[in-house]
C-alpha cells in the first residue's frame, strides 16, 4: 500500500480468487452426487464459471452510463434470493435419488431417510 494506506484492491483481489477457486473445485464435486446428471452438472459448472468472467466488465459499462450502485446490490440480492431459494426447492425435488444414492453407498438406511422425511 502506497502511504500506509490499506490496498483494498489487493486484497478484494485475493479473496475473489480464493473463493472462485474454492467455488470451481467443489463445483466439480457435486456431479459426484447425482451421477445420472453428472455430464450435464460438469458443463453447467465450466460453462457458469467461466460466463462469471464478464460480469464485472459489463456492470463498468452499466455504471460508465450512469446506473448507480445501489441498483447493482439490489440485483445481487434479488438474484441471491432466487437462486438460493430455487436450490432449495431443487433439493427437496432430488430428495429421493438422493437417499436412493445414500442407501447405495451404505452411508444412509432407510429408517433415517423415513425419520428425515417425517419431520419435514
Amino acid at each position: 500500500a502506497e502511504g500506509g494506506h490499506f490496498d483494498i484492491f489487493l486484497w478484494s483481489t485475493v479473496l475473489t480468487a480464493v473463493g472462485g477457486s474454492m467455488t470451481m473445485f467443489i463445483g466439480y464435486q457435486a456431479p459426484f452426487i447425482i451421477p445420472s446428471s453428472f455430464t450435464l452438472l460438469i458443463e453447467v459448472n465450466s460453462c457458469l464459471f467461466d460466463a462469471g468472467t464478464i460480469i464485472f466488465p459489463l456492470l463498468k459499462v452499466l455504471y460508465d452510463l450512469g446506473v448507480p450502485f445501489s441498483a447493482f446490490f439490489w440485483a445481487y440480492t434479488v438474484l441471491g434470493i432466487i437462486c438460493y431459494g430455487l436450490f432449495s426447492i431443487s433439493w427437496g425435488m432430488n430428495q429421493k435419488e438422493l437417499d436412493e444414492i445414500r442407501l447405495a453407498a451404505g452411508t444412509w438406511t432407510f429408517e433415517q431417510s423415513q425419520g428425515e422425511a417425517a419431520s419435514s
